[in-house]
């Protein structure tokens, strides 16, 4: 037997042939400087989104719409985690600025004391809390993703030019 087919027969080569396989053109994928940029961009832009437990949804679906590297887009969210939890009240707090509607009290005490008094009520200014988050995203996040992008291609750009020009004696 040859030293390739004892590995093929060996469990970790199964597993690297099923598993490996399947994942290994996930890891491929997308590998352009444009691609990258758009993964690097989009992941961070889509991390911060202010609605917790979405944004691992939702930058697979745009990896797999764009064809994007799925791996790297998710890695860039999970970097992001952190700044998410830290801009949801700005995304709040500029969304009800443009909105002009009463701010939501922030404090855990005001929260359950209105949830325990008037539930219907609470949940209908929590909807308007996430609507008013979401906008304030859509304000803030947005346009920054889209210059940070134009910039990072502008420097992909400058960098091939240099890369094109020939080289002189």
């Amino acid at each position: 037997m040859e030293e390739s087919e004892a590995r093929e027969n060996r469990p970790d080569g199964y597993f690297r042939r099923k598993v490996g396989g399947a994942l290994l053109p996930l890891f491929r994928q997308g590998v352009t400087p444009e691609k990258i940029a758009q993964c690097l961009v989009l992941g961070a832009v889509i991390s911060v989104f202010p609605v917790l437990g979405t944004t691992t949804f939702l930058c697979a679906v745009v990896a797999v719409r764009l064809k994007l590297n799925l791996p790297a887009i998710q890695a860039v969210n999970w970097l992001f985690g952190g700044v998410q939890l830290a801009l949801i009240w700005p995304f709040l707090r500029l969304g009800e600025w443009v909105f002009r509607v009463e701010p939501l009290p922030l404090s855990p005490a005001e929260l359950a004391a209105r949830l325990k008094e008037h539930p219907w009520e609470f949940i209908q200014s929590f909807q308007a809390a996430v609507l008013c988050a979401v906008t304030g995203w859509l304000l803030a996040a947005v346009p920054l993703a889209w210059l940070t992008y134009r910039i990072m291609m502008g420097v992909l750009v400058v960098r091939d030019r240099g890369k094109k020009l020939p080289v002189e004696a």
